[in-house]
């Protein structure tokens, strides 16, 4: 299921991002190129957390960015950015964050067996994720 909305196009690996907000907008550039949201999805991911705090750091290490579905969502997609030097969002007990997950989903039941799926991954192989040198590497970690 969740090889339905990530593909290799999607991931990045390295990437370079000054603060969260870079790291928001970098993970959200590949759902851009890839027609999954409109770049309005971006600023709104943004202000949601400038809005109600860092609650995207889920765990330590890894963040989940995403906002509505009418916030510029075209298609069901998830891009995930393994980034240089993490970044810190202001959670006292997950920052620094290394891995962003952007998620976006057009309603709220299409994407739960892809974010399961997801989350075990991260779980058991998070290591193997921020070692990877590339989208291909990381690709192969989800089954």
């Amino acid at each position: 299921m969740l090889k339905e909305f990530l593909k290799k196009d999607f991931i990045t690996v390295k990437a370079d991002a000054a603060d969260w907000r870079g790291a928001v907008k970098v993970s959200g550039d590949k759902l851009i190129q890839n027609g999954i949201i409109e770049a309005r999805y971006i600023q709104n991911m943004i202000k949601a957390v400038e809005e109600l705090g860092p609650y995207i750091a889920i765990a330590p290490g890894v963040a989940i960015a995403h906002a509505k579905p009418e916030d510029g969502v075209i298609k069901t997609g998830i891009a995930i950015t393994i980034l240089k030097t993490p970044v810190n969002f202001g959670h006292t007990e997950n920052d620094p964050i290394s891995v962003i997950v952007t998620l976006a989903a057009l309603d709220h039941d299409a994407h739960i067996d892809a974010m399961g799926d997801l989350m075990d991954v991260l779980e058991n192989k998070y290591e193997d994720i921020v070692r990877a040198e590339t989208p291909e590497n990381i690709f192969s970690l989800f089954g």
